[in-house]
């Protein structure tokens, strides 16, 4: 399964590596470790050091560099 290693914040995501979108409630926000899937049905496991709250346009970073926009 891809993992989601790292978080690239809003400022700094580029579009045209974002392959999928994944909406996430309040409390989904703030995770470490958890199985998910995208809007669009790509499945990866976010897996992060620690414990991160995700922001609106934030993006997490694919082990291969493709990002997954929140």
């Amino acid at each position: 399964m891809l993992r989601a290693t790292s978080v690239v914040r809003k400022a700094a995501v580029r579009a045209d590596r974002v392959v999928d979108t994944v909406t996430l409630d309040h409390d989904g926000r703030t995770r470490r470790r958890f199985a998910l899937k995208g809007d669009r049905g790509l499945e990866f496991l976010l897996d992060l050091d620690r414990t991160t709250v995700l922001n609106d346009g934030d993006a997490l970073k694919l082990e291969d560099g493709r990002l997954i926009a929140v």
